[in-house]
């Protein structure tokens, strides 16, 4: 890959100077303390790039000095005026004495070594360092769904992901005293965001971590990072999942009460609305509309009954309504079947199949109710 290329890569995707000035100085309340109480030692950057690091050292009066192959990346950091040198950066750990360096770091260095490698790097950081001194890994965060599928393969020099535990672990099982997963780069809003979004949890997770370690220190020393250690640093996918989840279900439950309550309205608005028919039938019926048109409303219901039933039916209902519901006469059993006439209406005669209109017109009044409030047949 040429240099050229790389130095223009990381131009565009990792920031600016400025930016990168900026997240480093997290660093700051961990390394001064600790440069500062060792004055004649160094500060060794890995990888230092364009020398970012370097210089914010330098600008608290700490003695720094970095390393790197890409000489394109040199330049930025030569150009500042900064004690950088192109070599390997495993070959420079390896030649520095031991207990010279009161802070190692190395910044986007992790994931483009081969874990072998990483674990030498480890290990010589601790020989180099001061009792007491710090070593820095900062590296892409695999908990992040987004870095760990995409972000990641953006640089062509990246090896593998590495997640936080395991570059913890390493660190301790190479003999720190003590480790601490610094969640780097998140959107700092989302820890009080009211309404998370899908897109949150899978891309609001600390885009970056860093893995601090801190040498043995000697017994007696003062501790001045333990508030440092003991703190929580970012936010990782689980605690995003979580607090989605939490919004989910007080949504889910607000949604369910405004069911329950909305169904509890529309009972009440159906009985209010069945009482307010109620009342107006009742003020129909008692109307004097009503009770006037009552014999017409009996006459239309007896003509759809006869249409409805036939004029033998309805006759036979007349018959059982005079006679008080006594059945007919059964026929003799030799005779013509025949049907006794009501006394009322007997004549010499049967009842002829077409009736008359006169007969029409008695039969009417026949039919007309006893008085208004009288059954109907």
């Amino acid at each position: 890959m040429s240099d050229p290329f790389y130095r223009a890569f990381e131009d565009v995707h990792r920031g600016s100077r400025q930016d990168i000035m900026r997240r480093l100085q997290v660093y700051l309340p961990f390394v001064l303390p600790i440069a500062q109480a060792h004055p004649a030692t160094v500060c060794l950057d890995l990888g230092c790039g364009r020398g970012e690091w370097l210089e914010l050292l330098a600008e608290h009066g700490l003695q720094a000095q970095g390393v790197d192959l890409d000489a394109g990346m040199l330049q930025a950091a030569q150009a500042k005026g900064l004690h950088v040198r192109q070599t390997d950066a495993l070959q420079a750990l390896q030649g520095l004495p031991e207990a010279s360096a009161s802070v190692i770091s190395a910044f986007h260095l992790a994931e483009h070594l081969q874990f072998e490698d990483l674990q030498v790097l480890v290990d010589h950081a601790l020989r180099a360092l001061v009792p007491g001194g710090l070593l820095i890994l900062e590296t892409p965060n695999p908990d992040n769904l987004q870095v760990a599928t995409c972000n990641f393969y953006l640089d062509p020099s990246h090896i593998k992901p590495i997640p936080s535990l395991l570059l913890a672990f390493m660190a301790q099982q190479a003999g720190f005293a003590r480790s601490k997963i610094l969640g780097l780069q998140e959107n700092p809003g989302l820890r009080f965001q009211q309404e998370l979004q899908l897109q949150d949890v899978l891309a609001g997770a600390s885009p970056d971590y860093a893995v601090v370690a801190q040498k043995v220190a000697p017994a007696g020393s003062a501790d001045d990072l333990v508030h440092l250690f003991a703190r929580d640093y970012g936010i990782s996918t689980a605690s995003l999942a979580q607090a989605y989840s939490a919004q989910q279900k007080r949504a889910l439950s607000e949604m369910r009460r405004q069911i329950h309550d909305l169904g509890l309205q529309l009972q009440q608005d159906r009985e209010a609305l069945q009482s307010q028919l109620q009342s107006e039938i009742h003020a129909i019926h008692d109307s004097a509309l009503w009770r006037l048109s009552r014999p017409l409303q009996w006459l239309f219901n007896q003509i759809r009954r006869l249409r409805r039933e036939g004029l033998s039916a309805r006759l036979r209902a007349l018959q059982r309504r005079l006679t008080g519901g006594a059945s007919p006469v059964a026929p003799d059993a030799q005779s013509p079947a025949r049907t006794e006439q009501p006394a009322s209406i007997h004549s010499t005669s049967a009842v002829p199949s077409e009736p008359s209109a006169e007969h029409l017109q008695k039969l009417a009044a026949r039919l007309q109710p006893e008085t208004r409030e009288g059954p109907q047949p």
